[in-house]
């Protein structure tokens, strides 16, 4: 008798175990059910974001696209009523006018006589500088007027070519041929009238303020 009963006990026992693990097996298939569904919810969420994101999107392009086209026909209109021939013309004139002045220098002090070979002076003053820089036929600037010495203008056959001329000039005040040659871009006579302030400035910075240098360096009188 206790044989019979010990079997169905043990009989008992392991169907209420299969029991409990087809109720934990349930379990585990709805929660992971549950989780897929939460998948999919979320996919299902980020593509509508993104379909909104995609319409916010072309919805700006739209608008840039309006707003370039309104900005460029208002410029057209402005541009054709603003550059009329005649405007346009000067404009051009300037641009160009800027293009050569950008080659050209101005020497000053260049000693001036009769009959001179002005080409060979300016080659000889290029020479001490130990440049050798390719340039049109220089000319006098001027009339000629008794003692005063005028300008010498040439262009250079390259605007690159101006900047280490002019920085190499500040040699010509070592040689006693050629200390009183100065050697200046070719400015605009707004431009000089700028200069001529900086250098007034220049002196009275120098005059009140013995101990210290001063230069004119990108528009302004620093002290370096």
């Amino acid at each position: 008798m206790d044989l019979l009963e010990r079997a169905e006990n043990q009989i008992q026992g392991a169907m209420k175990l299969e029991s409990q693990i087809n109720s934990k097996d349930t379990q585990n298939r709805n929660l992971l059910q549950e989780k897929v569904e939460d998948q999919k919810k979320m996919i299902h969420l980020q593509s509508q974001l993104i379909e909104k994101k995609q319409e916010d999107v072309k919805c700006l392009q739209e608008t840039v696209h309006e707003e370039i086209k309104t900005y460029a026909e208002t410029l057209s209109t402005s541009c054709a009523k603003a550059l009329s021939p005649k405007k346009l013309e000067n404009v051009v004139k300037k641009i160009q006018d800027a293009e050569d002045r950008s080659r050209n220098l101005i020497i000053f002090g260049l000693t001036e006589e009769n009959g001179e070979n002005l080409n060979a002076k300016v080659g000889e003053m290029f020479t001490y500088l130990e440049e050798k820089p390719l340039f049109s036929t220089p000319t006098r600037i001027g009339n000629s007027s008794g003692g005063s010495v005028r300008p010498v203008k040439l262009s250079l056959a390259s605007a690159t070519m101006v900047s280490p001329l002019l920085a190499k000039s500040q040699r010509l005040r070592q040689s006693n041929i050629l200390k009183s040659v100065y050697i200046s871009p070719d400015r605009t006579k707004e431009e000089r009238m700028v200069r001529r302030t900086l250098v007034n400035e220049l002196r009275e910075k120098r005059k009140d303020n013995p101990d210290l240098i001063f230069v004119i360096r990108k528009g302004k009188v620093l002290s370096v």
